[in-house]
């Protein structure tokens, strides 16, 4: 797998969406949503472009796929969503063409629920094969192989391009 020169870090992405978000009309983020967009703005960059977007790794936890870092950063938060004052990078620093990926990734998945993103992560196979012998609520710090994210997004892009 490459090493992206354009990665970024972990918490540019966080603060991308957390100020991408229309406040006005209601919407919020919390740090279940944020974990599940910043997971599959990793797992689908690695899919395309064969490189991660992030250095982080994302652990198989009961809810879902979560960045141990961002959990920490945002845990005070709880279910309540996360203020647009809780950021601490310049989104706009972002190059355009990173920025032009997370759009994407937010015209996909953001309109979904928090609890529907997490339902949907369970039911894909990098999770559900790190979470092997785990029961459902088990405490679990097992790694979500980037191998796993590019081979199974990596075939639904393969599926979808036939």
């Amino acid at each position: 797998m490459l090493v992206n020169e354009n990665m970024i870090n972990i918490n540019q992405l966080a603060d991308y969406f957390i100020v991408s978000i229309d406040r006005d009309s209601g919407e919020s983020l919390t740090n279940l949503k944020l974990q599940k967009l910043a997971y599959y703005s990793q797992a689908w960059h690695i899919a395309i472009y064969d490189s991660p977007l992030v250095e982080e790794e994302f652990e198989a936890w009961a809810h879902g796929p979560v960045s141990p870092t961002l959990y920490r950063r945002f845990s005070d938060y709880g279910f309540n969503a996360i203020p647009s004052s809780a950021i601490v990078t310049r989104p706009s620093e972002l190059s355009a063409e990173i920025t032009s990926y997370l759009e994407q990734v937010w015209a996909r998945y953001g309109d979904i629920g928090a609890k529907a993103l997490e339902r949907l992560t369970h039911s894909e196979d990098p999770w559900i094969n790190a979470r092997k012998g785990y029961d459902p609520l088990d405490r679990s710090n097992e790694t979500i192989s980037k191998e796993s994210m590019k081979e199974f997004y990596g075939a639904i892009l393969k599926n979808a391009e036939e």
